[in-house]
């Protein structure tokens, strides 16, 4: 008679790989997912960026504080000094550099890279700072602009917390503006080449993407 031999009870952690956080999987599959199922087929800037196998310039801090003075270049460096002020010095790093595109590159990679790459860019154009309703903003802003599905996780849980747990009160009126700046600009602001317009003033980019700019709220901009 075969020994039957007792199978071991699979438990959640099996599926997980133990150094990488939950959620940075979870981007990852989802990518994965989106490549496979062509949910960003239609991002034209993504294709012409793998046609074309463009490598944004890389500038250092320096290099982009010595940029005209209302530039997009000088802001960034101006807002990197800004950040590193609560936060950790790798964000003192100007993107390009902590994020790098090699080609061949995998669909899905490249727009986890480049969305990495623009974070700051959308804040300094927005004007929205980096506190926690500010990164809020900044989320509604993907959502609208349909960047990743990350972006609906992060809006339903803040909902979800501003009803059941006493969340932020501010909560709802950030994810109103951001989804309204988001649906308001141009669409794939997210992988836009803002490396090729660094030396062009904000406010020249902002009219060239409709992007509206946070002026008076809790989460507008100081720096």
């Amino acid at each position: 008679m075969q020994k039957r031999v007792k199978s071991k009870r699979l438990m959640l952690n099996d599926f997980f790989l133990r150094d990488v956080s939950f959620i940075e999987q979870i981007e990852e599959a989802y990518q994965l997912a989106s490549s496979k199922f062509g949910l960003h087929d239609n991002n034209k800037e993504i294709d012409k960026i793998l046609e074309e196998e463009w490598i944004p310039k890389v500038y250092g801090l320096e290099d982009l504080m010595c940029m005209p003075k209302d530039s997009l270049g000088r802001h960034i460096s101006t807002y990197l000094l800004y950040v590193t002020q609560d936060q950790e010095k790798i964000h003192l790093v100007p993107p390009t550099m902590r994020f790098t595109i090699s080609h061949p590159i995998p669909r899905h990679l490249l727009i986890k890279t480049r969305i990495q790459q623009t974070h700051d860019y959308i804040h300094i154009l927005t004007n929205v700072d980096t506190s926690q309703v500010g990164e809020l903003v900044i989320q509604a802003f993907y959502l609208a602009q349909k960047t990743s599905f990350l972006n609906i996780v992060n809006v339903i849980k803040n909902v979800i917390d501003y009803f059941i747990h006493d969340g932020e009160p501010l909560i709802l009126e950030a994810i109103i503006e951001g989804l309204k700046i988001g649906l308001n600009a141009k669409q794939n602001i997210p992988f836009y080449r803002y490396e090729n317009d660094l030396e062009l003033s904000i406010d020249d980019i902002r009219k060239k993407l409709n992007i509206e700019k946070s002026i008076n709220r809790p989460w507008s901009s100081q720096f």
